[in-house]
């Protein structure tokens, strides 16, 4: 119906109701609560053409995308139309590393086509770094320079049945977020990363100006945050506006999207 009044494709709409993305196949509009007179929103999706460029043999990839398509999975078309591994390059755009969990929409790319650069990773890549556990003792870990934060979580795991989800890795007084990749935060070969528990604290400004507590883990959504303020305040879900860094925070997308870490403050309107 959408696609007959206002001419916008079926595959451009991105439609959700009270903080929560639709869409699951089969569901009608009753199983999502949506009775007569609610208000569902519509996002219009856009498509770009991006080119990868790769430097060593002067090939370029092209490859049209949606705005909301994440990093890793167009690394996972690259791999199935050229046969190259994601952990054998990295991404580069306007001269700044791209890291897998960003979406098209965060480059902020103004015309609909763009070249970015793949970038070929040393081949000698492996790493011995060691982790400060919770009451397992220091331990010697092989990684990969282009492994993620998550990727060392899981090894961790592995060794020690410390659940990862529980707890976080920091480099002297950083944080690092579970999708961004050892080479990003710099991390050389014989650091120290020390383990500390998952739960960190996050601010919403309300507009009177008072400041409200939350305590948050990476993979949280801003449809939680939403939650775990209305438990506090008793704000209904449905009349909180949340902004960080000016822009509004969509309900499904993740803190780890907008880069909201350990003390940030979000804005209620």
């Amino acid at each position: 119906m959408l696609r007959e009044n206002e001419g916008i494709s079926e595959n451009l709409q991105v439609l959700s109701f009270d903080g929560q993305r639709l869409g699951v196949s089969g569901s009608s509009i009753m199983d999502y609560g949506i009775l007569k007179n609610s208000t569902i929103t519509v996002e219009e999706l856009s498509w770009k053409k991006l080119y990868f460029k790769m430097p060593s043999n002067e090939k370029t990839i092209e490859l049209k995308v949606k705005s909301t398509d994440s990093f890793h999975r167009i690394k996972s078309v690259i791999r199935e139309k050229e046969s190259i591994y994601s952990y054998q390059y990295s991404l580069y755009y306007a001269g700044k590393l791209v890291e897998d969990y960003r979406t098209v929409a965060s480059l902020n790319i103004q015309s609909n086509e763009a070249t970015l650069h793949l970038i070929s990773n040393p081949e000698d890549g492996i790493l011995s770094i060691f982790v400060e556990t919770q009451g397992k003792g220091t331990m010697k870990v092989k990684v990969r320079c282009t492994n993620t934060v998550l990727d060392v979580k899981k090894i961790v795991e592995s060794l020690t049945n410390l659940h990862s989800e529980d707890w976080d890795l920091f480099s002297g007084r950083i944080r690092l977020q579970d999708l961004k990749t050892l080479i990003y935060y710099d991390i050389k070969n014989k650091d120290h990363l020390r383990m500390m528990p998952a739960m960190y604290q996050i601010k919403v400004r309300i507009p009177t100006g008072e400041t409200v507590s939350l305590e948050v883990k990476q993979f949280d959504t801003i449809g939680d945050v939403k939650i775990f303020f209305s438990k506090k305040t008793n704000v209904p879900v449905n009349q909180q506006e949340l902004m960080f860094g000016g822009r509004i925070l969509e309900g499904d997308n993740g803190l780890i999207c907008y880069s909201i870490e350990e003390s940030s403050t979000l804005h209620m309107q």
